[in-house]
């Protein structure tokens, strides 16, 4: 009879414990406000664990795998760049950096209110869809921004990944892209060859300076805005005298081929007004380390 009685308690324990297991599951990864309740996460803590520069996450995977700024375009979302800085917290609130679709600057604010990340990212919707936020401090620091409709069906989920710390926090919006482009494209040194194959010289590409020595100009950046016409349908390369001044600069169409990379001048169509290859300038090849 003892024996059957442990037999029962154990077979009555044994769902809760299963039970218990299973919820514990299904929650790890969810909003973070829920394990924040605990803990008291304030908008300082979160400002302090994401601080940096994030982009969408598809635009970051897709610029790695093309090696194309403008390819990778098409994967700029509305909300296109976050820029969280400590120093931007005023009282309970802090405002956010950012640009509208890499194309014009925005900053909206962000607060907690009983745990819960709140925002006016997108007032301009006037009710019509939400915006959550998801975060998480485990393992990964991420970021995501979900729009819902008035049926709270989810429209569309932005992930967001940071790609640099607080050292490329700007009051000037698409710095992330710039510097992103630059570091996953274009750096190092490099032999430069004339359109014939003859070796000109050598060049090096910094990015964390946006800095080319070895060239008549002392700046560099791959194009990651487009839209704004006359358009080149590719990657183009603009060269300066003055960083982040483009007044007398000089632009080519940029191609990459393996290790090797095409430098082309362009024309403008006068029948749809974009800009053409016209002439093959230069081939610039990796140097082997």
């Amino acid at each position: 009879m003892k024996q059957l009685i442990i037999l029962l308690l154990i077979l009555a324990i044994l769902p809760l414990a299963c039970k218990d297991t299973k919820s514990n599951g299904e929650h790890t990864d969810t909003i973070q406000s829920l394990e924040n309740k605990a803990t008291e996460f304030s908008i300082n803590d979160f400002s302090d664990s994401f601080k940096g520069v994030w982009l969408p996450k598809e635009y970051v995977q897709s610029l790695i795998e093309t090696m194309s700024a403008y390819i990778s375009s098409k994967f700029i979302p509305d909300i296109a760049e976050l820029q969280i800085n400590p120093i931007k917290i005023s009282g309970d609130t802090l405002e956010v950096n950012s640009s509208l679709r890499n194309h014009e600057g925005y900053a909206f604010k962000i607060w907690f209110t009983n745990q819960s990340l709140q925002s006016n990212v997108r007032d301009w919707e006037n009710g019509e869809y939400t915006s959550q936020w998801q975060y998480s401090t485990k393992q990964d620091t991420s970021l995501s921004l979900i729009k819902r409709d008035k049926t709270g069906k989810i429209v569309n989920t932005i992930e967001f990944v940071r790609v640099s710390g607080g050292d490329r926090l700007s009051e000037f919006d698409g710095e992330g892209y710039g510097y992103l482009a630059n570091k996953s494209i274009l750096k190092g040194d490099y032999l430069v060859f004339d359109k014939v194959g003859h070796k000109k010289w050598s060049v090096n590409f910094d990015p964390e300076n946006k800095k080319i020595t070895g060239y008549n100009f002392n700046f560099y950046q791959l194009q990651t805005d487009f839209g704004v016409g006359p358009e080149y349908k590719g990657d183009m390369l603009i060269l300066s005298q003055t960083l982040d001044d483009y007044q007398g600069s000089e632009s080519f169409a940029f191609k990459v081929k393996k290790d090797t990379i095409q430098l082309w001048s362009t024309r403008e169509d006068t029948i749809d007004f974009t800009l053409k290859e016209k002439d093959l300038v230069f081939e610039m090849v990796k140097k082997k380390n």
